[in-house]
Formats: structure tokens, sequence, C-alpha cells
């Protein structure tokens, strides 16, 4: 049993090192790891009712329709309606969201039977979840994500948005962010394209933001996700 657990466990950290593309695109402060990092490796969400009504949705929905685009990432994702999304992106879409870290996008791709679909564009919104780690693991984790998506959806445009602002005045890890979205920008254009929207959120560094929910200086109200809109339309376009 025990050989067969460390097969399994060597399987999974071989499929979560970066391809051969992403070695190929190595972003000047972000090297390639020569290990997997945390957020490399696929973990389930947590086990929360919030979590779970989560996941209970998304079971459901995967059985009661069919959609040509998907968004995946963190508790930002989970909030933005399906209806803005699906007018976003032009086509129906599922918010798979788990609201969680780029370890539960790893997980929740292997978790859950995507095989009947096969969306167009794949959006993601992640990474705001792992700032507790240094900007480089977090970055390297999001280009996991997307290898994977690239992996379970060939054929999909993957779409990946920066990480937006939070805090007071919307400065927390504000170096560490823009580390990870320069990072994202740089390398993008092979299997992502890349959403520069953490600008049209910075209020002026003054919270409360009108792009905000009252008083939580991370989650988007409507307004907000109005404008992530107009910018994944666009980039679409």
């Amino acid at each position: 049993m025990k050989e067969v657990f460390w097969r399994i466990l060597l399987a999974m950290l071989v499929l979560t090192l970066p391809s051969a593309t992403a070695r190929a695109q190595v972003a000047g402060t972000c090297p390639v790891p020569r290990t997997p990092l945390h957020t490399m490796i696929p973990i389930p969400p947590g086990n929360g009712p919030v979590e779970q009504i989560a996941l209970e949705t998304i079971h459901r929905k995967l059985m009661d329709g069919s959609y040509r685009a998907i968004g995946f990432g963190d508790s930002n994702m989970g909030g933005w309606p399906e209806a803005m999304l699906s007018h976003a992106t032009g086509r129906p879409t599922l918010n798979a969201s788990v609201g969680a870290g780029t370890q539960a996008l790893l997980w929740e791709l292997e978790a859950f039977d995507f095989s009947h679909l096969k969306p167009e564009v794949v959006v993601l919104l992640v990474g705001a979840n792992n700032l507790n780690l240094p900007a480089c693991d977090v970055y390297w984790g999001i280009r996991t994500d997307v290898d994977a998506v690239h992996k379970k959806f060939p054929q999909a445009t993957i779409i990946v948005v920066a990480i937006l602002p939070r805090g007071e005045n919307l400065m927390q890890a504000d170096d560490k962010i823009n580390e990870i979205n320069r990072n994202l920008a740089q390398n993008a254009g092979t299997n992502y394209l890349y959403v520069p929207a953490h600008d049209a959120f910075i209020c002026d560094h003054k919270t409360p933001c009108n792009l905000y929910q009252p008083g939580d200086n991370f989650h988007l109200n409507r307004d907000g996700f109005a404008i992530l809109n107009r910018m994944l339309s666009d980039r679409l376009r």
C-alpha cells in the first residue's frame, strides 16, 4: 500500500511541474522552481458551509447544463454573476469557482467530471488567496493552473485576470500583487491571454471604494463586475 501511495504522489508532482511552454517562458523575476511549490500541488478547498455549497452548486450545474465557457477561481470569481460573465464571454458560462487558492483549482479539475464540456473560453481569477506566500510562488501556482486548464480543455482560449487591489486604501500586499501581475503580463500570449484589470480598481488608494461591497475592501460589487465585464469582453475581441 505504501508503494502505491508514493507512486500516486510522484505522479501528482510530475503533473504539476511547469510544462515545456512554461519552462520556455521564464519571467525575469520568477525563474522556474526546481521542485513543485505548495501552490502547485492539488489540495481540496476547506470543508466549511460556504465551500460545500459551492461544490454542490457546481456539481448540480454540471449535471443540468451545457456551457461554452467556464470561470474558475477565488471568491471574487465566485461573486461574478453568471449572467454578467456570460454576457462578457458572449457564451453560456458556468461559474465554477470554489472560492479558494491555486491548489483548489487543480483539485477541482480532477475532482469533477468536465468531460462532456468543450468550452471555447476559460476565465481564471485566482491567486488572491495565496498572498501569504512569496510572489513567485503565487505566480507559478497560477501558471500551473493555466497548464492544467490547457490540458483539460486544449481547445479553449484561457484568459487570466490580474489579481486585484485589496485591503485598507487598497494597499494590502501591494508590492507582491504588482510583482505577480507584472510576471503574468510579461509571459502572456502563448498559452493564455491577460486582462490587466488591477489599476482600474485602485480608487486613488482611498477606501471605501464604490467598486467594492460596503465594509469590504476585497469583494467587488455589481459596478466593479461591470468594469471587469467590459475589460474581459474587450480582451476577447
